[in-house]
This record gives C-alpha cells, sequence and structure tokens, in this order.
C-alpha cells in the first residue's frame, strides 16, 4: 500500500530523495492551503535551522506529492529524526493545480525542537531551491522560498 508524502523543504531535491529512498517518485505539484512555510525548528545543538509548515489562514506552502511505500516512509521517519521527536507525520489535505484535492501526509516540527525564525545553512537553502526548481514550482513561489532563506 502507498501513501502521498508532500514534500515542501529539502526533500524537494530529486538527488536528496534517491539517496534516502532509494529511487525518485514521479513528483506532482501540489499546494497546502492554511500553512505559510517557516524556518523555525532546529537540531538538538542548536546549529542548524530547518523548514516547518506553520498554520496562517490566506496562505499555501507549494511543494511535491510524491507516492511512498511503508518502507520508503520509515526511512524518511529515520532522516525526519521522528523517533527522537525532531519531526512527526501529519494528515494533510494538498490541493493539485487543477484543483483535485488529495489527502497526504507531511514531515510537521514538534514543539521541542521549535525556534526562532531564522535562515537555514547554504547547502540546506540550496537544495530546496534546487528541488523546487526542478519540479517546476512557481517561480513567484521559489523566489518567496529564496528571500525566507536569506539568497535575496
Amino acid at each position: 500500500m502507498s501513501t502521498l508524502y508532500f514534500a515542501y523543504g529539502s526533500n524537494l531535491d530529486t538527488t536528496q530523495m534517491q539517496a534516502r529512498i532509494g529511487r525518485v517518485p514521479r513528483g506532482t505539484i501540489a499546494r497546502l492551503p492554511g500553512y505559510r512555510l517557516a524556518f523555525n525548528t532546529s537540531d538538538v545543538e542548536q546549529t542548524e535551522i530547518y523548514a516547518n509548515l506553520m498554520p496562517e489562514d490566506g496562505n499555501s506552502v507549494w511543494g511535491v506529492i510524491y507516492e511512498c511505500d511503508e518502507a520508503e516512509l520509515k526511512k524518511l521517519d529515520q532522516y525526519e529524526d521522528v523517533d527522537s521527536g525532531h519531526y512527526r507525520r501529519g494528515p494533510v489535505v494538498v490541493v493539485t493545480p487543477s484543483e483535485k484535492r488529495l489527502e497526504a501526509m507531511a514531515y510537521f516540527a514538534c514543539p521541542g525542537r521549535l525556534c526562532a525564525e531564522g535562515q537555514p545553512s547554504a547547502r540546506y537553502r540550496l537544495s530546496i531551491v534546487s528541488g523546487a526548481r526542478q519540479h517546476g514550482l512557481l517561480a513567484e513561489y521559489v523566489r518567496r522560498i529564496e528571500t525566507l532563506a536569506g539568497l535575496t
């Protein structure tokens, strides 16, 4: 059985997905209404800042939905530090450009890992922007990511 996974951060990068789960599932552009992209979660040492989803009416986060099997999701859980409480998987409803609503899952930062909003490392932000461009996300949204991440 497969599950749709909504990627909005560095897992947009196809090279990273290949390294993490052993393949690059076909990606379909989608948006998550009622949320905004925030760089407000960090590693335990608070040396790196990562992307997160924050509820916000009137906003949307664009990303890609991948179809993953349970073994692939477990691999992603390891990279997202689910067992140590960095991220948790949660259900979302995304909307495709054709306005089709799909149930998917996404990673949300756990409360204990939230931090003040800041800028991620150059490596991390470039993987997000590169992945967004690989999938053809709207140029306006890519510019918004660049601004949030400190690239402009």
